[in-house]
């Protein structure tokens, strides 16, 4: 627990504070326990407003729910799907960070391969 994150956490848990906490501590059990009902607060308002079918909308309006947007969508049912699996525990194995290129000082055409600038992507008319 960082400075960076403390403010997020402290919606938690009003008493957690800066500091490393080990897997087998109580305040460890207690901040994951109130990070999955905070989560699981998200998933319960998806599901209410999901029809007997299952058809997943790409959003859902903030005023009362009903679905807004494309319908379907592939990558809605993948969300449920990772949502669903890191609920249950199963991560999947690391992108290989450590192999990652060190990040550019400045974005340019030629900084990053593959990288194309977006004036170039998407001229302005």
């Amino acid at each position: 627990m960082d400075s960076t994150n403390l403010d997020f956490f402290k919606d938690l848990s009003s008493s957690i504070e800066t500091g490393t906490y080990k897997s087998s501590s109580s305040t460890y059990k207690d901040l994951t326990s109130a990070v999955k009902t905070y989560a699981d607060g998200y998933v319960s308002i998806v599901e209410k407003h999901t029809p007997s079918n299952g058809g997943l909308a790409e959003q859902f309006g903030r005023d009362n729910g009903t679905a807004l947007s494309a319908g379907d969508l592939t990558w809605s049912y993948a969300a449920f799907l990772s949502c669903n699996a890191r609920r249950n525990g199963k991560v999947p194995a690391s992108w290989g960070e450590s192999n990652a290129k060190s990040i550019p000082s400045a974005c340019s055409s030629a900084s990053v391969e593959g990288y194309v600038a977006q004036s170039q992507a998407f001229p302005m008319y």
